[in-house]
């Protein structure tokens, strides 16, 4: 579901906000429709026993179909560590090597149908994909001396895209840090579920209402905004957005580019929003909570959703492709 929403929306979880800057219009259906998708999903989450949340009883352990020593622990699943627990490094040795392996795998794969793609004269890539393809060229044919301090340097910081190394190097330092500070891995999604039920507060709906609907407690509705870190975490990614197009000169430019949309447009934005929202509520997170972060936790989770994640895309795009 998240998979197949994403093509319609052309955005992710985290994606969303940096969209509500740079392409308003679909950022902002995205957005509300996104929320209204995860508060629908909560009950589902909170309650269900095929998909319930982190630790809110043992029915889960009994109902996953294989479950090792740390997640017997935790919610459930397989944990690579516990698989190698011969290996002299408690476990961690062997789950590095693993997903060393399963990612050299998916680059491998990767690499390859991108070169068939484009041999064959099928290859289209996003748009940030092509500039980035076209900096590389001419980075390799530019013969200029690197000069910390000057107007090129500028310019490949904070205006061009960035390459797909130096980026995947941003990410990790990041990843590296909030996992560090926050004790806890990368998410964004639920608390869009939360705002949706704050809007809803503002139309009479009272908090034990929305407690009593979503089993979450009273209080995620009425604490300060900010005292939730996550929205801390994604109001910066907003503000991040301004300040890059800012530093780029294109703010303007940029925030004007997808004002106007066609009716068509905003019905597929909306239809990406809630299949998303729903989506990470039966996964337990996004493409940063139920991927990025457990595959960084060596959780065989993580693995499993980016399966259902591609094909989930694959499918959506040649819908996608068929709608528009």
């Amino acid at each position: 579901m998240f998979g197949f929403g994403m093509t319609f929306s052309v955005c992710c979880a985290s994606g969303v906000l940096t969209d509500v800057i740079t392409g308003f219009s679909r950022g902002f259906i995205t957005l509300i429709f996104f929320g209204m998708g995860v508060f629908l999903g909560f009950p589902f989450q909170r309650a269900a026993t095929w998909v319930k949340e982190a630790g809110i009883s043992t029915d889960w352990i009994r109902k996953s179909w294989f479950t090792t020593e740390t997640g017997a622990k935790l919610t459930g699943g397989v944990y690579f560590p516990d698989l190698f627990k011969w290996d002299g490094l408690d476990g961690y040795l062997g789950a590095i090597l693993l997903t060393a392996l399963l990612c050299g795998i998916v680059v491998y794969i990767s690499k390859k149908y991108e070169s068939f793609r484009k041999v064959s004269g099928t290859f289209t890539g996003v748009l940030s994909e092509i500039e980035q393809m076209k900096i590389m060229t001419d980075n390799k044919e530019s013969n200029k001396e690197f000069k910390l301090f000057s107007e090129e340097t500028y310019i490949s910081l904070f205006v061009t895209p960035w390459s797909m190394k130096v980026a995947a190097s941003a990410i990790a330092v990041i990843f590296t840090l909030l996992m560090g500070v926050t004790k806890a891995g990368w998410g964004a999604s639920t608390p869009y579920g939360l705002w949706f039920g704050k809007v809803l507060m503002l139309f009479g709906i009272s908090p034990t209402t929305l407690s009593n609907f979503t089993n979450f407690p009273e209080k995620v509705y009425t604490m300060p905004f900010f005292s939730h870190p996550i929205n801390v975490q994604n109001v910066g990614i907003m503000l991040g957005t301004i300040i890059c197009l800012l530093l780029a000169g294109t703010f303007k430019s940029t925030t004007a580019s997808e004002i106007k949309i066609t009716f068509k447009q905003g019905v597929l934005y909306a239809m990406g929003g809630i299949l998303m929202g729903l989506g990470t509520r039966f996964a337990n997170g996004c493409n940063v909570g139920a991927l990025y972060t457990p595959i960084a936790n060596f959780s065989l989770s993580g693995w499993v959703f980016f399966v259902a994640l591609v094909i989930g895309g694959i499918l959506g795009n040649k819908v996608a492709r068929k709608i528009k």
